[in-house]
């Protein structure tokens, strides 16, 4: 007859076993490592040059650029091996944490497509198409006991953030099931003429696009409550001779020196190898030390889509020579992205405000602490704010203090300085905070 019909469907199951021990950013070996902004400049500022004449000059004033300045505060680092910061990762095995056990991800998820398509030849020269799929995708899952779900936005702005079991048997899942995923299209091509040398043709068709994996396995290995960071910064020891406390590499690793416990968080050495405190118990509520960064689903993501419609004339001018004119057309909604909703606003805390004026100071005076108020900026330096910043302060490195003196690695501290703890991060558990949604276009 004049109709064609047709019909279909797939079925796709997804089971994903996997290990995972290298960790993002750190694995579950101890990492060490040296950074100018974890452990300080503690050379000597006064007369800490020695010109090619034999004369003493300070650091600061001395003719190095902030550039070479920075580069020589990590390289004094390096050379003496002054550790900056000491890492690990634990997993759970979602009953504890076990030191140097890997993270064992079992996922699942289901994926169900059908479809009906009538091929329409309504005369010998128009013929219709017109079809519907319907796509339920599940939504994904683990299970090996390991998923963890935020019970409140991970912004902060409904308060401290726990992490509450999710996965088979509990209830709780990564997102609401989108289950309307009706997809149609239509199709019409056309001869005018009735002599096959001339075609128009046209077309609309919505399709749904899959969850992308990649997503599901970023989301798993950084989820509070799963994964666990355990870190010192500037591990020191304060029986060291003199006014740098700071841990030397050697002094560490082949003299068996240990730093003084930071956090409940303490650093043994078995046969050598260093390893920090294995944490006691699963700890739902992370505190807020800036640390983890979890990255989740937002609970409304829907299934991404494309719609795109095509619009053609096809004519043979003469044997063997078509001429094709199309316009084509896409448009794409709901797609998937991860973005930070725990980004510094340092405008609008007036952070950049305070920091420029310290910069015209030390444009101006050679000294940032003279001339125009610094602000918030110097009362988190306890009121002055230290040569060792002056390089960063030179090449316009806001971001870079401002990360370092929220987390305390330098100055005195928000709430020495009377600022609140929300000061720089909306929520100060986490350093950065993904949430995956279905909120952009193309």
């Amino acid at each position: 007859g004049s109709h064609a019909l047709k019909g279909g469907g797939t079925t796709r199951l997804y089971y994903i076993s996997q290990t995972r021990g290298a960790g993002n950013p750190f694995g579950i070996y101890p990492s060490l490592t040296f950074a100018r902004t974890d452990a300080t400049f503690s050379g000597n500022e006064t007369n800490g040059v020695m010109r090619p004449d034999g004369s003493l000059a300070n650091l600061t004033g001395s003719g190095i650029n902030a550039t070479d300045r920075n580069n020589l505060n990590t390289l004094y680092n390096v050379m003496l091996g002054r550790i900056g910061r000491i890492d690990q990762v634990f997993y759970s095995n979602g009953q504890q944490f076990v030191p140097l056990q890997p993270l064992t991800l079992d996922q699942r998820m289901q994926e169900y497509n059908f479809y009906v398509q009538d091929d329409w030849r309504v005369r010998p020269n128009l013929t219709i198409n017109v079809g519907l799929r319907y796509e339920l995708n599940t939504v994904p899952y683990d299970a090996a006991g390991v998923q963890v779900v935020p019970d409140r936005p991970l912004d902060g702005s409904e308060g401290p953030v726990s992490f509450v079991q999710g996965g088979p048997g509990t209830g709780v899942s990564c997102f609401n099931q989108d289950n309307n995923n009706l997809a149609p299209s239509v199709g019409v091509a056309w001869d005018p003429t009735g002599t096959g040398r001339t075609s128009v043709r046209g077309s609309y068709r919505l399709a749904y696009q899959r969850l992308i994996t990649w997503a599901l396995n970023v989301v798993e290995q950084r989820q509070p409550a799963t994964s666990l960071n355990q870190f010192m910064i500037a591990p020191s020891d304060s029986a060291i001779a003199g006014t740098d406390k700071v841990l030397r590499l050697n002094e560490f690793l082949k003299s068996g020196r240990l730093p003084q416990p930071q956090g409940g968080v303490a650093v043994s050495l078995n046969g050598g190898v260093p390893q920090l405190t294995t944490p006691a118990t699963i700890v739902r509520t992370p505190p807020n030390n800036r640390n983890e960064q979890p990255l989740f689903f937002d609970p409304g993501v829907t299934t991404p889509y494309m719609e795109q419609v095509i619009v053609g004339l096809q004519h043979e001018v003469w044997k063997d020579t078509v001429v094709d004119i199309s316009y084509v057309g896409s448009r794409g909604s709901d797609l998937f992205r991860m973005m930070n909703v725990n980004t510094m606003d340092l405008a609008g805390n007036g952070f950049i405000r305070d920091f420029s004026a310290a910069r015209r100071n030390l444009v101006a005076n050679g000294n940032p602490n003279i001339g125009e108020s610094t602000g918030n900026f110097g009362k988190l330096y306890g009121g002055t704010i230290p040569t060792s910043a002056y390089a960063d302060i030179q090449n316009n490195n806001a971001g870079l203090l401002a990360d370092a003196l929220d987390r305390r690695t330098q100055g005195i501290g928000l709430a020495a300085a009377g600022l609140p703890d929300t000061f720089f991060r909306p929520n100060p558990q986490f350093s950065i905070a993904g949430v995956g949604c279905t909120c952009s276009s193309s």
